[in-house]
Parts: structure tokens; C-alpha cells; sequence
């Protein structure tokens, strides 16, 4: 699980240089989606933290959308406009949802 979000924080960034600067990169599918199904089916104290998580990462990818139109409209100088809200709301979700696992395996003594 937590795997899978360390790998959705680095699918970000692939995401945000495709979409924002348009270098030709594959991302594949989000890792988020793994992290999800595996705390829907074993970890019910971490739903609303993931969700929480994916939240941010939806709001994080709708600004590099946004972004990646003002760079093909060549609206460059605007390029960055609103990234440092959309960013560190996905990396504070990112860190709140490290301590409810690390919290959650802590109490329960690494026993699911």
C-alpha cells in the first residue's frame, strides 16, 4: 500500500512534466488506484485518509491540465499560476496519509 503511494507521488511528476512541459514521457496508469483497493479491503481506519489523498491528487492533476492549456496557448508566463496551492495540498494530504499508516501500524505492532 504504501508502495503504491510513493509510486503515485512519482507518476505525479511524470504527469506534471508531460502535461505542464509536454515532454513526451508514459506514465500508465495512476498507482493510486492499488493503494485504494488495498486499503478498501484491508485497512478500513485508512479509508477516509486515502480518499483524502486521491482528492488531492485529482486537484493536483486538474492544475496541470489547466497549465498544460496555457502552454499551448503560449500563455507561458501564467504557466505556474496556482501550482504552489495545488502542490502542497497534494503533499500535505501525502503526508498526513504517511502518519495514518505509519500511526496504524505502530498501534497494532506491524499486525494488520
Amino acid at each position: 500500500m504504501m508502495a503504491s503511494a510513493y509510486e503515485h507521488d512519482h507518476w505525479l511528476d511524470l504527469k506534471r512534466r508531460s502535461l505542464v512541459f509536454g515532454e513526451r514521457l508514459e506514465a500508465g496508469p495512476p498507482p493510486i488506484y492499488k493503494a485504494r483497493s488495498i486499503v478498501l479491503t484491508n485497512f478500513k481506519d485508512l479509508v477516509q485518509p486515502i480518499k483524502k489523498l486521491d482528492a488531492a491528487s485529482s486537484g493536483y492533476q486538474a492544475w496541470m491540465a489547466s497549465a498544460g492549456q496555457k502552454r499551448l496557448n503560449g500563455e507561458v508566463s501564467a504557466l505556474t499560476n496556482g501550482f504552489d496551492e495545488a502542490y502542497k495540498n497534494w503533499l500535505a494530504e501525502f503526508l498526513k496519509f504517511q502518519d495514518s499508516a505509519s500511526d496504524y501500524a505502530i498501534t497494532r505492532k506491524g499486525k494488520v
